[in-house]
C-alpha cells in the first residue's frame, strides 16, 4: 500500500509503460515496427536466404491469406499462430502491404 502513491503518481505522469505488441495506431508511421517481428525470422530483404521462408516482394493477397490462416489456426503452426494472433486484421493487412512493396 506504501507504493500506491508513487504508481499513481508515475501513471499521472505518463511514465507508466506496458509491454505489449505495437498497433497499426502506434506504429503507423512506419509499419516496419509491426513487422519486424516477422523480420527477425523471416529476413527483411528479397534475397532471404534463410531456413524459413523469405515474405518480402511476395504477392500481398497470398501474405494476407496465409496471416489470416495462421490467426485463424489452420495451419496450425505453434510458433505463427501465435504470433498471428497478436495482431488485429488491420494490422495484419499493414503487413501484408509492407512486405509486398519489397523490391530488393
Amino acid at each position: 500500500m506504501r507504493y500506491l502513491g508513487l504508481v499513481a503518481g508515475l501513471m499521472a505522469g505518463g511514465m507508466f509503460f506496458a509491454c505489449t505488441q505495437p498497433t497499426l495506431a502506434q506504429a503507423e508511421t512506419d509499419v516496419s515496427v509491426l513487422a519486424g517481428t516477422c523480420t527477425n525470422c523471416h529476413g527483411s530483404n528479397k534475397n532471404w536466404k534463410g531456413v524459413i521462408p523469405g515474405l518480402a516482394g511476395r504477392p500481398e493477397p497470398i501474405l494476407l491469406g496465409l496471416l489470416k490462416s495462421y490467426k485463424a489456426g489452420d495451419p496450425n503452426a505453434t510458433v505463427m499462430s501465435r504470433i498471428a494472433r497478436g495482431y488485429s486484421e488491420d494490422d495484419l493487412q499493414a503487413i501484408a502491404n509492407y512486405y509486398s512493396k519489397i523490391k530488393k
